[in-house]
């Protein structure tokens, strides 16, 4: 899954991946665990991209670490977050079209993953 675009996947692929890469979930090692999430998700949970209530998991999670985040509103459609520990980093600013999906792509992107977007 290294270097897929971002902008390219599902909110459902993008919620996946958050699930299982920044907030350790543990169940799609098995076909098992894998239908009880997508069970729990076809009933409305875990929209960490497009929930802005359910990313707040990110950001707690992100902050079990003592991480930082920070946060800028460029318009009504445009949004910029990064995480850090001591020094703000502006370089990896990412942007995205919600505060939600920011707040999840600037997560990947500090765990080292390797997703394209546009960052500013």
């Amino acid at each position: 899954m290294d270097s897929l675009n971002w902008l390219s996947l599902s909110y459902e692929e993008k919620d996946k991946i958050i699930a299982q890469e920044v907030l350790d979930f543990n169940c799609f090692n098995s076909a098992e665990g894998t239908y009880w999430f997508q069970k729990h998700y076809d009933l409305g949970l875990w929209r960490f991209t497009n929930n802005l209530q359910d990313a707040t998991k990110v950001l707690d999670k992100m902050g079990e670490s003592k991480l930082k985040a920070n946060f800028l509103m460029l318009s009504p459609t445009q949004y910029q977050c990064s995480f850090y520990d001591n020094d703000l980093d502006i370089e990896s600013m990412i942007c995205s079209e919600t505060l939600a999906d920011a707040i999840c792509l600037a997560a990947i992107t500090y765990k080292k993953k390797s997703y394209k977007s546009s960052s500013v």
